[in-house]
């Protein structure tokens, strides 16, 4: 049985306050972020795949990127939704036998 490596792009959530605080919301991002393990990494929603780990790695840097400037931006004290997502590379071994 072959074997190949693909790497996919997961999302974990990151609960938001009731009403946008940038301040504390970087914050639950950075501790989700710091307390990112094996075990957690296994549990994260899968988006998408790439042959090459630099193209997984881009979008990830991008959609982090993104999700930190909205909040940035976002207006102070208007209701939130219930979470947000940040992303993560993994490999992922697949069988290629047909």
């Amino acid at each position: 049985m072959e074997k190949e490596i693909v790497y996919g792009v997961f999302a974990i959530d990151v609960e938001l306050p009731k009403e946008t605080d940038s301040k504390q919301e970087l914050s639950n991002l950075a501790e989700s972020m710091k307390s990112l393990n094996k075990d957690k990494m296994k549990k994260g929603r899968f988006v998408r795949a790439y042959k090459t780990l630099e193209d997984a790695v881009s979008e990830c840097y991008d959609s982090n990127g993104w999700l930190i400037s909205r909040e940035l931006e976002a207006p102070q004290g208007v209701l939130n939704g219930d979470k947000c997502s940040f992303y993560y590379p993994m490999a992922i071994e697949i069988n290629t036998e047909y």
